[in-house]
This record gives C-alpha cells, sequence and structure tokens, in this order.
C-alpha cells in the first residue's frame, strides 16, 4: 500500500524538479533493481519456501506476457496521431 500512497508524490516531485520525461525515463532504471528478484522467481530457484523446479508452462506464459506488453505499447502508440494510424 505504501507504494501507491508515496510513487504519485515521488513522480509530481520529479516532474516538478526537472520534467515529466524523467519520471518515465527512470523506470528502466527501476527495472534493473526489481530485475534480479524476478528473475529468480521466474528460474524456479528456491526461494524461503518457494518451489525448486521450474514453473510448468513458464515458456508459454512468458510469451502471452510479451504479447499482451507488445498489444499496449501498440495501443498506446496507436491512440496518438503516428505512423500506424490510417488517416482518409
Amino acid at each position: 500500500m505504501l507504494p501507491s500512497l508515496a510513487g504519485p508524490i515521488i513522480a509530481g516531485d520529479i516532474v516538478d524538479t526537472v520534467g515529466r520525461r524523467w519520471v518515465f525515463l527512470s523506470v528502466p532504471a527501476l527495472i534493473t533493481v526489481a530485475a534480479p528478484a524476478l528473475l529468480r522467481g521466474l528460474a524456479g530457484h528456491p526461494v524461503s519456501g518457494g518451489q525448486v523446479i521450474a514453473a510448468p508452462g513458464l515458456h508459454r506464459k512468458a510469451g502471452w506476457a510479451a504479447l499482451t506488453a507488445v498489444g499496449a505499447v501498440l495501443t498506446q502508440y496507436g491512440s496518438g496521431a503516428g505512423p500506424l494510424v490510417l488517416k482518409d
């Protein structure tokens, strides 16, 4: 619950200080911090009380997640006046 309360405040402070683009540019930095924990869980390494073998269907789930991400990006991109939008 704390990130949902503190996140908008921190993002607003960043926007007021250096600009809105830096909020989005900070995402890769946050991903590099969170990725090792995510990859550890996806690889099936034991986590206190967790599973020891890889989860069944991991590749299929990762593929669907990637497809969903691509769809979200295309939806975002297509909502603007980008080259993917056909104009009459």
